[in-house]
């Protein structure tokens, strides 16, 4: 009995503490609250003061601010300026133990293996397309000349010749977008050659 009796004294008193600081706690958040609300007051209060007084002054700062802007704007211009010229290619900026005149020949010499090795790749390319544009020419002579003589011996009907032909029809046209290729793949050989030349 003396033991619940005990425990219990203890258990009240832990409780009572408890209860004293959060009461503690609700009247420090109150005068929290009251300070920052008298600080809000005071700030609108001293903007109210500001608007007043720029009311008077009104027409003074307008022209002031008109002048502060432009002089904003042409040194953004300048700054902007200032940023273009440092942006370009920097192929100079690591050269290593190379002299400016070096550096530019070896680049020039690099520019020429490229186009070069650009030329080889479409001439490769170009002979490739030719054998395949005549394979599909003599294909295509072959099936035209197919058609006519199956046309003129009976064996097939008017519907069936015309189907055919539509189908040569299109595989000329495919060959004629194959030789347009051709042709643009000589006109880059070409360029390159240029630029291989130029000394």
């Amino acid at each position: 009995m003396k033991k619940l009796f005990f425990l219990l004294i203890i258990m009240l008193s832990f409780g009572a503490v408890a209860q004293g600081n959060s009461q503690n706690k609700k009247k420090e958040n109150k005068t929290e609250k009251k300070e920052k609300e008298e600080k809000e007051k005071e700030e609108k209060e001293e903007k109210e003061e500001k608007e007043k007084g720029d009311k008077d002054k009104g027409k003074k700062d307008k022209d002031k601010e008109e002048k502060d802007d432009e002089d904003d704007d042409e040194e953004k211009k300048d700054k902007k300026d200032k940023e273009k010229k440092g942006n370009g290619n920097a192929y100079g900026q690591n050269k290593g133990d190379l002299s400016g005149q070096e550096f530019g020949q070896k680049r020039a010499e690099d520019a020429k293996k490229a186009a070069e090795e650009k030329r080889n790749q479409a001439k490769a390319r170009v002979e490739e397309l030719e054998k395949e544009a005549e394979e599909k020419e003599e294909k295509i002579d072959l099936a035209s000349q197919k058609i006519e003589k199956e046309k003129s011996e009976g064996k097939i009907t008017l519907e069936e010749y015309e189907i055919k032909k539509e189908k040569v029809e299109k595989a000329r046209t495919l060959l004629e977008e194959l030789e347009n290729k051709i042709s643009e793949e000589k006109v880059k050989i070409e360029n390159l050659e240029k630029v291989i030349k130029e000394d």
